[in-house]
């Protein structure tokens, strides 16, 4: 840890110039990385139709779609029934 106590003793100016560098660089390897992985997360339709077609609300609506008309056939039945 020698090196933060003495990039801490730097000038304000020294070290803001160090953290943008920092920030720049480190934010080219995040570009760098997902410029690489963008080919094959957009080449694949299939796995793309798939992901979209098993949106979380989706779902989750589907589910209580059903759930609703199970629950309007029991209660018809019970009325039906009495």
């Amino acid at each position: 840890m020698k090196w933060l106590e003495n990039l801490r003793s730097k000038p304000k100016a020294v070290r803001r110039h160090i953290a943008h560098v920092t920030a720049i660089v480190l934010g080219g390897i995040i570009f760098l990385f997902w410029a690489v992985t963008l080919p094959y997360r957009l080449g694949d339709v299939k796995q793309r139709d798939m992901a979209e077609s098993l949106k979380p609300l989706s779902v989750l609506k589907d589910a209580f779609k059903e759930t609703l008309e199970e629950s309007k056939t029991s209660i018809n039945q019970f009325e039906y029934d009495q």
